[in-house]
C-alpha cells in the first residue's frame, strides 16, 4: 500500500457517508453486476445498522465493504475492490476490518452469503 491511501470507517447514517454515495453508487456500477441502484445506496443514509469500511486515495475509491448490523451477527452485503488494486491484500484487509468489527460490537458472528 502506498503513503497516499488510507482506511475510513463510518456508519451510513454519518455525514461522512452522505458524502460519498454518488461515488460508492458509480464505484459499485463498475465493479458490480447486478449493482445497487442509487435509491438503495442514498436510503441507507437513514440507517444506524449499515458500517462501511472504505479504502481511498485522494482522488478516488479503491475498495469498500458494506456490513449490516442486526441482532448479534453482522452480515457483510457488498465488497468491491478497484480492478487495479486486486490481488494485492486489499481485499482481505477490507475484509478482515468489516469480519472483526462485530468483536467489539456485541455480535457473536458474522458471515459472508455468496
Amino acid at each position: 500500500m502506498g503513503l497516499s491511501e488510507y482506511f475510513l470507517s463510518f456508519a451510513t447514517c454519518d455525514d461522512q457517508f452522505s458524502h460519498l454515495v454518488t461515488d460508492l453508487h458509480a464505484f459499485d456500477q463498475d465493479f458490480m453486476a447486478p449493482s445497487w441502484t442509487l435509491e438503495s445506496w442514498e436510503g441507507l443514509r437513514h440507517r444506524d445498522d449499515h458500517f462501511i469500511f472504505l479504502a481511498k486515495s485522494e482522488k478516488k475509491i479503491l475498495g469498500f465493504v458494506l456490513v449490516h448490523r442486526f441482532e448479534e451477527q453482522e452480515h457483510l452485503l457488498k465488497i468491491a475492490i478497484d480492478k487495479k488494486r486486486r490481488n494485492q491484500g486489499l481485499g482481505r484487509k477490507l475484509f478482515l476490518m468489516g469480519c472483526r468489527s462485530y468483536q467489539g460490537c456485541g455480535s457473536k458472528s458474522c458471515y459472508l452469503e455468496v
